[in-house]
């Protein structure tokens, strides 16, 4: 039987070979190891623990860590680029992008709204997509107005031309009122001609259709009966 060895006869490749032998073994395995190698199991777990603490117990530096955040921040540089020549090929860049304020959604000023919209507008122009084109300025979708199907703009229109009647057979109105007839589902028409100044109606006549001769003879006979011939008269309806 080979002579017992003590402890400061093993040597650091002799101790890690022990311990990593020993290392998945339980209690009464590691207990029979350590007698048939003349050791105690007390000197095994030690050089077990600093096998570990050798392998495990490395500090990080503080330049290691000064290094990472110096990496970290150069590939958001890079990525910031890329985002830039991308937006380039469109014939825009994302360091036009606008400044947003501490509120969802709204943006410092109406300047900065405008600038945007123009951006968005040139990159669609030369072939970019909507979408895209609004997140490399930091937009979302909700951000973005979008139009009803294909509604149209707003039309300006003119304001309806007005007119002030200061006496008689200046300005008058006419309308056509509908009158339920007996017979149900049937009517007359009642073409009613007004002077706007005295409230006085000039002439009205009940027919049975609705037509634009009877309305034409009924003014030209109110315009006889009120010795209007030659003079000027302004004629108003419902439509202008």
């Amino acid at each position: 039987m080979s002579p017992r060895k003590t402890q400061r006869s093993w040597s650091s490749a002799e101790k890690f070979a022990a311990a990593l032998e020993t290392a998945r073994m339980n209690e009464a395995e590691r207990a029979e190891y350590a007698r048939r190698k003349g050791l105690y199991v007390e000197q095994i777990t030690a050089w077990t623990l600093a096998c570990r603490d050798a392998n495990g117990g490395l500090v990080e530096r503080p330049e290691g860590r000064a290094d990472k955040k110096r990496i970290h921040e150069r590939e958001r540089e890079l990525n910031q680029k890329e985002k830039a020549l991308a937006g380039s090929r469109h014939g825009w860049s994302s360091e036009k992008k606008p400044k947003r304020s501490g509120g969802r959604g709204r943006m410092i000023s109406l300047s900065d709204r405008q600038h945007a919209v123009t951006l968005i507008d040139e990159a669609i122009g030369n072939g970019a997509r909507r979408m895209p084109a609004a997140q490399i300025l930091g937009l979302k979708s909700a951000d973005l107005q979008h139009t009803r199907g294909r509604a149209r703009a707003p039309v300006r229109r003119r304001r309806p031309t007005s007119h002030c009647a200061t006496g008689p057979n200046q300005v008058w109105c006419w309308d056509i009122t509908w009158l339920p007839a007996a017979l149900k589902g049937t009517y007359h028409y009642w073409y009613m001609v007004l002077d706007i100044y005295s409230r006085k109606i000039v002439a009205h006549e009940v027919h049975a259709a609705e037509s634009a001769e009877h309305a034409g003879d009924l003014l030209r006979r109110a315009s006889l009966a009120e010795g209007l011939s030659g003079r000027p008269l302004v004629l108003h309806s419902d439509n202008g």
